[in-house]
């Protein structure tokens, strides 16, 4: 095996190259269709296997690797609008890392819950101003992270009432008012307890 660095830097969501039955993804890049991404910001790290077979990833050696969002991250979002299809929202912090700029995210409809996905409607799930814990699964085409709250532990862990409430969840798709006693759907997270 032949290792080769490279002098390109890349963060993520950079397309590095093509993949093939002979160019796969190594630590730090994923494959996407017929490309490998980059997940990690770093340097581009080729390692030659015999002569034709390679593995392309992304070696994180800055500070910088260890607050950009990379898959399976665990984030903390705030939703800024929702559509049909979606909802965005700014990633603020990663694992336990808060940051001091923002990732812009999306999270798509498909990935809202595991079941009855074509019964889903994204207002029903989150609204403007929720706070959301999810976990990174890539990057779109539009640089955007892509983030899945379908898991149980994810969801709404935090919501604003129209009469300007924290609301309290009460299920596990329902939040309500304390104030007003309203209650409204939200597709709400399932907080581990720490013993």
């Amino acid at each position: 095996m032949r290792i080769e660095k490279t002098n390109v830097n890349c963060v993520p969501g950079d397309r590095l190259c093509k993949a093939d039955e002979k160019t796969m993804p190594a630590a730090g890049a994923y494959k996407s269709e017929d490309y490998i991404y980059a997940s990690l910001a770093g340097q581009v790290v080729i390692n030659h296997i015999g002569k034709e077979a390679k593995f392309v990833g992304v070696h994180g050696n800055n500070k910088a690797s260890r607050t950009l969002p990379s898959h399976n991250d665990i984030v903390t979002c705030q939703v800024t609008s929702i559509q049909t299809n979606f909802a965005l929202c700014l990633i603020w912090c990663v694992n336990a890392h808060v940051l001091r700029q923002p990732f812009k995210a999306m999270v798509r409809k498909d990935d809202m819950r595991h079941h009855e996905k074509d019964l889903i409607e994204i207002s029903k799930c989150c609204l403007p101003g929720d706070i959301i814990l999810g976990k990174v699964i890539g990057v779109g085409d539009n640089g955007r992270y892509l983030i899945t709250i379908a898991d149980k532990e994810f969801g709404v862990v935090i919501a604003t009432s129209e009469a300007g409430a924290t609301m309290i969840p009460v299920s596990w798709t329902e939040m309500m008012c304390p104030r007003t006693n309203v209650k409204e759907e939200r597709k709400v997270a399932k907080i581990k307890q720490q013993s």
